[in-house]
């Protein structure tokens, strides 16, 4: 899954001949949208590139202390 951060490059959508931005596991908004539908594989065949290995996000943990107890930084 690509997550794009200020620190990366955005990649072109990998199907053939599609110039959008690369939104999540490769392909663009319209391709992505396609995919979750059921209507395109995840990789088809006159793909530019095979899709980028599938990676889990984890939340951040919960603090255990009520907000109005914490302290923030640099007080």
């Amino acid at each position: 899954m690509n997550v794009v951060d200020s620190g990366q490059q955005v990649q072109p959508c990998r199907r053939q001949e599609c110039s959008e931005d690369s939104l999540w596991r490769g392909l663009c908004a319209a391709h992505w949208s396609r995919w979750q539908r059921g209507l395109d594989a995840l990789e088809l065949p006159d793909d530019d590139v095979p899709p980028p290995p599938a990676q889990v996000w984890w939340p951040p943990e919960r603090q255990a202390l009520p907000l109005s107890s914490r302290v923030l930084p640099g007080s």
